[in-house]
Order: C-alpha cells, then structure tokens, then sequence
C-alpha cells in the first residue's frame, strides 16, 4: 500500500511539474498561461511534494518507533544472557570444586 501512494504522489508531481515547464514555455511565447495560473501550478506542485515528504517522514517515524522497539527487546535478551552466564559460571565453579574434592579423596 505504501509504495502504490508513493508512486502515485511520485506520479502526479511529474505530471504537474511538465504542466508547469509547458505553461512557461507558453508564457516564454506570448501565449495564455496568467502569472497567477504558473504561480496556482508552482503551488499545487510544491504542496504534492510536501504531502510525499511527509508521508515518507511518516514511514521514516514508524521505522524508528519500530527500531527503538526491537533495541529494548535486545537489551533484554542481552540482560537475560548475562544472568545465565553468571549462572553457568557458578555451575562451572560448583563442578571444580567438587572435582577437587573427590580428586583429593582419591
């Protein structure tokens, strides 16, 4: 759905900046574009390409959210990790011991 929106903006700016560059080829040759109506054209195609930059903002936002997100989920795996790891140590510590012990009693 993204893209489709996103060719579609892509799209009308095209359109709309061609108009433009015909309309002021036509002013350039005395012919019957106003002022005001480049000018209406100028804006419509600057307001095209505000509402794409925001929508791909828009996307830009929700990746960070998105990101943001999954940091937190890492940091607590990483968190999680640590603590087996500790855990292991002792075991590992635990198992030496008594092998020192029973290598003693033997």
């Amino acid at each position: 759905m993204n893209k489709i929106i996103n060719i579609i903006l892509s799209t009308i700016g095209f359109f709309v900046g061609m108009i433009i560059i015909f309309m002021i080829l036509l002013k350039l040759t005395n012919h019957s574009p106003t002022i005001e109506q480049i000018i209406l054209t100028i804006t419509s195609l600057i307001a095209v390409m505000v509402y794409r930059m925001k929508f791909q903002l828009g996307k830009f936002t929700e990746f960070m959210d998105n990101t943001k997100e999954s940091i937190n989920e890492l940091k607590s795996d990483i968190k999680e990790i640590r603590q087996d790891n500790k855990e292991l140590k002792n075991l590992i510590h635990n198992i030496d011991k008594r092998l020192i012990l029973i290598e003693q009693k033997i």
